[in-house]
């Protein structure tokens, strides 16, 4: 079950130009929780890894903690799951006698629109929000993750690795407009401004880097992959982008024709929206370390040309 609440206003500053604001926040609820009941906490041993010296790190150099590996004798034994809810009995956990939080993921957001009406042919339009959410994918679409709390322990310890996410507090821009020319001809344009690609920074470690910590080899396994960063903490540039649309109408007799041509990413600009990451610790002449290198950047330019007819 989520909880929503919001409060709003809308109010006409000018004759000519209303302006609304919001505030948003969403309390996201019904998280499924899977215990295995044949695994404690004390089944898994820890260790730790060095992170490398690497300027674009935010821990470069330093040792990275609470990270733990199942313990031999009880690798590959038939689970036993229970599947359940955080609020049935999970909402608080314990370990090593430290109490943690239930598990949570809050959205808090404001919304400020505006509209302008010049002269009866222009209009202008558009609005500005900030919110701790991240946009996963592709700039112009994909699923939303806002900041979360799953600091609880139910069968491996390193569930408390990274538990806390704190999504910081990003800006959207968007702004329309549009001017009626004498002679049936008509010019939009859309202005926007989005948060750069989300990446991560994974890492893999092999039995050399953890044994001397773990005083084994892991379980089952030559190598693990670590992330090196929190989730939701690396961030691409921004992503700005500029569209217009032209439009002529014709009329002949009943008939009417709107011949429009559309321009998509007019400056043609090459943003990246998805970047590397992985994090090679060994790069080579032939395997190099690609760490926040573009994947995919923003569609170059697209000019499109469509007609309408109405009769």
């Amino acid at each position: 079950m989520d909880w929503q609440a919001s409060i709003s206003i809308d109010r006409e500053i000018l004759p000519n130009l209303v302006v609304n604001a919001g505030y948003f926040r969403t309390w996201f609820g019904n998280f499924q929780i899977t215990d295995n009941l044949v695994l404690a906490p004390t089944d898994y041993s820890p260790y730790s890894v060095v992170v490398p010296t690497d300027p674009r790190l935010p821990s470069s150099g330093q040792t990275l903690t609470g990270l733990y590996d199942l313990n031999p004798n009880k690798f590959g034994i038939q689970p036993n799951n229970i599947i359940s809810r955080s609020a049935n009995g999970y909402e608080t956990g314990s370990f090593n006698g430290t109490e943690f939080h239930k598990q949570e993921e809050i959205y808090n957001g404001v919304d400020v629109n505006f509209q302008l009406r010049l002269k009866d042919k222009a209009q202008l339009g558009g609005g500005w929000n900030v919110g701790n959410a991240v946009q996963l994918g592709l700039a112009a679409g994909g699923s939303a993750s806002a900041g979360t709390n799953s600091c609880y322990v139910i069968d491996s310890p390193q569930q408390l690795f990274n538990c806390a996410i704190d999504v910081p507090y990003q800006h959207r821009v968007k702004v329309n407009g549009s001017y009626q020319f004498p002679w049936g001809i008509q010019a939009a344009a859309v202005v926007q401004s989005n948060p750069g690609a989300n990446y991560g920074a994974n890492a893999t470690f092999t039995n050399a880097d953890v044994s001397p910590t773990l005083g084994r080899n892991l379980s089952g396994a030559t190598t693990v992959t670590i992330p090196l960063v929190k989730p939701l903490s690396l961030f691409g540039p921004r992503i700005n982008q500029v569209d217009l649309r032209g439009t002529k109408i014709f009329r002949f007799g009943g008939r009417r024709i709107q011949a429009n041509v559309d321009a998509y990413n007019l400056f043609n600009v090459n943003t990246p929206v998805t970047l590397f990451g992985t994090y090679n610790r060994t790069p080579t002449a032939t395997n190099p370390n690609r760490f926040g290198q573009p994947t995919q950047v923003l569609d170059g330019r697209l000019v499109k040309f469509s007609a309408q007819i109405d009769f």
